[in-house]
């Protein structure tokens, strides 16, 4: 399981940043991104059974399930169509979100959960922030019956970007890199320029491209 975790993840930060930096909205984009997809699916589900193996709390794993799922189905759907999948997928949402702020908590009060360092307990408020922020926003698309133009793929970009944010996280946190290097915090500046990135697509894509208007109310 752990051969087809790191395969996996490898193929992914690969295609991901080829992803990143290839034209979006052409062919050769769609079939990069179709193996990001796929390979951050096995990531994502060995990690999960990882987890469960183990006897941890599969909440990170179930997150970045969940970002990379919606993400691609959300142009994999038509314009302002739902399924009873996007219902599934909110609920757990929030059920992730309840769980990551649970588990600070408990952090928080002298649990040591996992043997996450306690400097880096802010990790779960953070991570159930950002899963309670996508669950409002699923429950907004669902209240108004789907989603169209430039927010479908502002809504497809942002899953996607983060939930690769995240695989690079968790390669970042491997036992690879020296203590001096770790110590030094020079590993979280791909991490800071992922963020930069998302943002930047976030803003074109929302404010200075006609061109998404356009992708945005098709099927990719």
């Amino acid at each position: 399981m752990y051969a087809v975790h790191i395969l996996a993840g490898t193929l992914a930060l690969l295609s991901g940043l080829l992803v990143l930096i290839t034209t979006k909205g052409s062919g050769l984009h769609k079939k990069i991104g179709n193996v990001f997809f796929f390979s951050m699916i096995f990531v994502s589900l060995s990690a999960l059974a990882l987890d469960i193996m183990l006897s941890q709390m599969p909440s990170f794993s179930l997150l970045t399930l969940y970002l990379i799922t919606t993400s691609w189905l959300t142009v994999r759907r038509p314009p302002e169509q739902i399924g009873k999948f996007e219902i599934f997928a909110c609920v757990m949402a929030y059920l992730t979100s309840f769980t990551l702020y649970y588990l600070g908590w408990l952090v928080t009060h002298g649990e040591q959960m996992y043997g996450i360092p306690p400097e880096m307990t802010p990790i779960y408020f953070v991570t159930g922030t950002l899963a309670l922020l996508a669950a409002i926003f699923d429950t907004k698309m669902l209240v108004n019956g789907g989603i169209a133009g430039v927010h479908r793929i502002a809504r497809h970009l942002w899953r996607m970007c983060l939930a690769f944010i995240f695989a690079m996280m968790s390669f970042l946190s491997q036992d690879v890199f020296s203590e001096a290097v770790t110590a030094s915090g020079v590993l979280w500046i791909p991490v800071l320029i992922l963020v930069l990135l998302l943002f930047y697509w976030l803003v074109k894509v929302i404010f200075f491209s006609q061109k998404f208007k356009k992708v945005g109310e098709s099927v990719i």
